[in-house]
């Protein structure tokens, strides 16, 4: 049996694709099938986690960052 990441995985195309009733469809299949929450399915579904991960991991470099040291008095 796949995990469920991979079930969520493999589905994305397919939800991306389908209408809002087949998006609903989907999304009840996916829960019986995987027991996740219907709104980690659908937030997962669109892609929103990727996009937010990168973003988050974007700026993380030693430049981004303010300086710590102390201006003069």
């Amino acid at each position: 049996m796949h995990s469920r990441q991979e079930v969520v995985r493999g589905s994305y195309q397919e939800y991306q694709k389908a209408s809002k009733k087949g998006k609903k469809e989907l999304l009840d299949r996916l829960m019986a099938v995987t027991g996740l929450n219907r709104d980690y399915l659908a937030h997962a579904l669109t892609g929103e986690a990727e996009g937010r991960r990168k973003e988050e991991n974007a700026g993380s470099g030693e430049a981004d960052r303010p300086s710590m040291a102390r201006s003069p008095l």
